[in-house]
């Protein structure tokens, strides 16, 4: 029988690979489109700043979600596993690298122009 532990890990994940995935369109609003006419250097900035404002919005909020699991964990009397801060990043990361077009276009064309594949 599987454990009630395992369902709520994955639904977990699966609550975070949509918050990766909302706040990847809401960066994607938020920032310009890649344009061949803009400098390299300001290409660059907006990369970092997409991925940047991401991830400071994650760790954030990563304290109260971690008490959000703490508590709900230990209302189906379980122990937080000790992996679950890694899993919960990398459903995050997956989810906002998934949907962040903008970024990607803008990596994408420094690989083209720098890396020639």
């Amino acid at each position: 029988m599987i454990d009630i532990k395992y369902i709520f890990i994955v639904f977990i994940i699966i609550i975070f690979f949509i918050y990766g995935l909302i706040l990847s369109e809401i960066i994607d609003f938020i920032f310009a489109d890649h344009d061949d006419d803009t400098e390299d250097y300001r290409l660059a900035l907006e990369i970092i700043g997409e991925i940047g404002i991401a991830y400071i919005i994650y760790y954030s909020f990563e304290r109260y979600s971690e008490m959000l699991i703490f508590s709900l964990f230990k209302k189906i009397s379980r122990k937080v596993p000790f992996y679950m801060n890694q899993l919960l990043l990398i459903s995050f990361s997956t989810g906002i690298f998934k949907h962040l077009q903008k970024s990607s276009n803008k990596i994408n064309y420094f690989r083209k122009k720098f890396l020639n594949f």
